[in-house]
């Protein structure tokens, strides 16, 4: 085989994998993108909850202190009534 002829198939074969490789690492990052978008997202969601609950309590710990500890005062906090 000429040496020539032996560098194009090796350049070739060379170029396929480069090319390959690269498109697979560019779909990993696509991926890995996305995870990182849905963790945002349950972030964000996590973060609404957490401040609800934090409201929650300060208004539980708020009728505490007015009132004192009931076991109705706990009853309806865990029950969610609003009342």
């Amino acid at each position: 085989m000429d040496d020539f002829l032996k560098m194009d198939v090796f350049f070739i074969v060379t170029t396929l994998a480069v090319v390959l490789v690269t498109g697979l690492i560019a779909y990993a990052v696509y991926r890995f993108i996305k995870v990182l978008e849905v963790l945002e997202r349950i972030a964000q969601s996590a973060e609404v909850e957490a401040h609800k609950l934090q409201e929650d309590l300060e208004h539980f710990r708020t009728k505490i202190r007015k009132k004192g500890i009931t076991l109705r005062s706990v009853v309806k906090f865990l029950g969610g009534s609003n009342s």
